[in-house]
């Protein structure tokens, strides 16, 4: 996760990526509140498939980014729950 975040920093984000980019390093900061990086995954491997068109006001993006939280969540094995009630 340190990595990706020198990466955004450096880079900015880029093309469709850029949406899990953004969630991967928001995210990051949760799970160091609730597990340590030690015990972390050190892979993991994302894809996606959509059939909401491009830029018709479907909320694709933000179907994009709840997918990809929601798939964090399980692969880090922490409640969903518990992210509603944390600021």
């Amino acid at each position: 996760m340190e990595a990706l975040q020198g990466h955004v920093r450096s880079h900015s984000y880029y093309g469709a990526s850029r949406l899990f980019k953004a969630t991967l390093v928001m995210f990051s900061p949760y799970v160091a509140l609730h597990q340590s990086y030690t015990n972390l995954q050190p892979n993991f491997t994302a894809s996606y498939q959509t059939d909401i068109p491009l830029m018709v006001g479907l909320a694709g993006s933000s179907a994009l980014v709840v997918a990809m939280l929601k798939a964090l969540m399980q692969f880090y094995a922490l409640a969903t729950r518990s992210m509603a009630t944390n600021n």
